[in-house]
């Protein structure tokens, strides 16, 4: 597909921006694209804006099927394009619902940012999105900013020129940790209480599954049976959290179906099999350039004395090294184990954006009477004992 060479006319009741001259004579433009087909149009600059060092949640694989298969979750797309002289140097992907502005796939990425040439155009995009949100009567609704990304850290220092003002709070933390050469040269370098137990579980799994298989699945090798597996291992086994399990919806399992055949998401899928071929345990996850991101997982209940989950990411300390991975993400959570490993952490945070009008500032004030209230809350719990 030949890359675009125009801008696409906005058609979804919002408006946006012309071009305007800056410093050298070149053109700048926003436009908004509403389609599917408008998307498709600039397949080619979204893939070299990413390239291997973006995260999946920001590849053009996982939001053209997140369109395709959860579209349920917006009225409108609203995916904002800034060209430069014709050329693509950056994209915001949003929907509309209401009168806020979300970014595509909030409520299964883990985090988001704006896809840029450079961070000069991150900054011209978001000037011009705000500037065309207060045109229109909406505000920002941005969940699961990533603290390592390049729009979080502008919103900080950009919304107020604009009129803007915003509440943001903690969703959550990233653990992460640099890989060594091998799994074995991490649990020399690791506490002697995490090297114990995971020797113990090595040999406790080798007990409950003897000949088991251990499995790397590429794109190549991510079929519909393979999510179906996993699926299904992943309700059976969901009883011991809150909540029932993703897989349960159909969409979102056609959706990983897609989104996993297309080389520049880099899903992979680690699995333990047992000798009769079922299900033992599986990661679920994204290869970047140097990093690979943990999604989500499961293990099958009656293997839980073997800590399946801690030998599959042993075994996967060993996969990644030899293929050029340095840093293992477990992406958002809180789950202790992460904590055995992680030696960094980044936050994940959400913000609302709004025009600075009296009545939005009485919003955004009572947000943040109402968060302060909870830690307040939270604070007390703790010092009780209670939680």
């Amino acid at each position: 597909m030949p890359e675009s060479d125009s801008p696409p006319a906005s058609n979804a009741g919002i408006s946006v921006g012309q071009g305007s001259s800056v410093s050298s004579g070149e053109l700048v433009t926003l436009s908004m694209l509403t389609s599917a087909a408008d998307v498709d149009r600039i397949r080619v600059d979204w893939e070299r804006l990413t390239q291997k060092s973006s995260a999946a949640f920001q590849s053009f694989g996982w939001n053209r099927a997140w369109i395709r298969h959860l579209k349920s979750e917006y009225e409108a797309l609203a995916v904002f394009v800034l060209y430069r002289n014709s050329r693509v140097v950056g994209i915001l992907p949003c929907f509309r619902k209401g009168s806020r502005l979300r970014m595509m796939g909030d409520e299964i990425c883990d985090f988001q940012d704006v896809i840029v040439e450079s961070s000069s155009d991150a900054e011209v995009l978001l000037a011009s999105v705000l500037l065309s949100a207060k045109s229109n009567g909406l505000h920002l609704d941005f969940r699961k900013l990533s603290e390592r990304g390049i729009l979080w850290p502008l919103l900080q220092t950009e919304v107020e020129k604009y009129g803007f003002s915003s509440f943001h709070k903690v969703y959550g933390r990233c653990p992460w940790f640099p890989l060594e050469d091998s799994a074995e040269e991490f649990l020399t370098r690791s506490k002697a209480s995490v090297r114990k137990r995971i020797r113990r579980a090595l040999r406790r799994l080798d007990d409950l599954a003897p000949d088991a298989e251990n499995n790397f699945l590429d794109e190549s090798g991510i079929d519909p049976k393979t999510i179906e597996d996993i699926a299904a291992l992943h309700k059976a086994n969901q009883h011991r959290k809150e909540g029932s399990s993703i897989f349960e919806n159909q969409a979102y399992r056609n959706f990983l179906t897609e989104a996993a055949g297309s080389a520049d998401v880099g899903m992979r899928v680690l699995e333990i099999r047992n000798r009769e071929g079922d299900l033992v345990a599986f990661d679920l996850g994204f290869e970047g350039e140097d990093r690979f991101y943990a999604y989500l997982g499961a293990f099958d209940e009656p293997y839980s004395g073997g800590s399946p989950g801690m030998c599959l990411l042993h075994w996967q300390m060993d996969v990644f090294p030899l293929r050029g991975v340095q840093h293992y993400d477990f992406l958002c959570g809180e789950e202790s184990y992460k904590f055995d490993y992680a030696t960094e952490t980044y936050d994940i945070v959400s913000a609302r954006v709004y025009v600075s009008t009296f009545r939005n500032q009485l919003i955004l004030l009572g947000m943040k009477w109402i968060r302060a209230a909870k830690m307040a809350v939270k604070r007390l719990l703790i010092s009780m004992g209670v939680v």
